[in-house]
């Protein structure tokens, strides 16, 4: 790597050969440090990109996750306003029983398939 003491000696006007060897060893060194950089820029532009990405299917998730709770909360207001008008309990063993059986039929799919 030349040194800048060196860069600043060289007289621009009447080059000599020993000058331009001076500059093009300057360039050339500068040029190494310009790519190396561009390289560590790179690979970090690629994992922030990997991270965003992972961020934003965590987002979904959550946001799915919400959602779920907010249906959650809502069916369980329901059952609340209907338990006072009729018997709920058998309702509700009978979304359990279904859950299961949508299982079988699934299990079924699959093994068709």
């Amino acid at each position: 790597m030349a040194d800048n003491e060196v860069i600043n000696e060289v007289s621009f006007n009447e080059l000599s050969n020993n000058d331009l060897q001076v500059v093009i060893d300057d360039l050339t060194a500068q040029s190494i440090k310009l790519f190396e950089k561009y390289k560590k820029c790179k690979s970090g532009i690629v994992a922030l990109k990997n991270e965003n990405g992972f961020l934003k299917e965590k987002l979904k998730e959550t946001e799915g996750a919400a959602d779920l709770l907010e249906e959650n909360r809502f069916l369980k207001s329901e059952i609340a306003m209907f338990k006072g008008k009729q018997p709920v309990s058998v309702s509700i063993d009978l979304i359990a029983e279904n859950e299961k059986l949508c299982g079988v039929i699934e299990g079924l799919k699959q093994d068709l398939e």
